[in-house]
């Protein structure tokens, strides 16, 4: 769930809005659930910005459900929180594979505050929230440590 909590989240509130509504109706809940599979499915990409890896997608989620109005950004903020989930990956990258990085907690927290100024300079969050923002995504980072590589190297 740490992987990507946005995702989760909302499917966690999908089924539990199935289970309600069909209660004691074995039948509607069989068929509501193939429809949850069918959206799981087709979830695999955020609308606006395709080809987003399975790590970017937890960061993109997470950026439009704290960002955007309702969740739900125009076209042009999409654009951009696209733009900076990618470049949040790469810095995600560069940063997490050095040689151990993960045992040193002032690499991380340095990390953490690189990811603010991000946020702030690229004028996703405001700066009195930014932090806060930055550690959630950082959380996301690393959760999902064994999906980030550097180009080119081994799986």
């Amino acid at each position: 769930m740490d992987e990507d909590p946005t995702r989760y989240r909302r499917l966690s509130e999908r089924l539990e809005q199935i289970l309600a509504e069909h209660t004691g109706n074995w039948e509607q809940q069989a068929l509501a659930l193939g429809g949850l599979l069918e959206e799981i499915k087709d979830d695999d990409a955020p609308a606006g910005s395709p080809a987003l890896n399975r790590v970017e997608m937890a960061l993109y989620g997470l950026l439009t459900e704290e960002t955007a109005t309702d969740g739900v950004p125009d076209e042009q903020r999409s654009q951009q929180l696209t733009d900076f989930t990618r470049r949040l990956h790469e810095m995600a990258v560069r940063q997490t594979t050095r040689m151990d990085f993960w045992r040193h907690p002032v690499d991380q927290d340095d990390f953490i505050k690189d990811i603010t100024i991000a946020l702030i300079t690229d004028d996703i969050w405001h700066a009195r929230e930014a932090p806060a923002l930055a550690d959630k995504l950082f959380e996301i980072i690393k959760a999902n440590r064994g999906r980030l590589r550097q180009p080119g190297s081994p799986q």
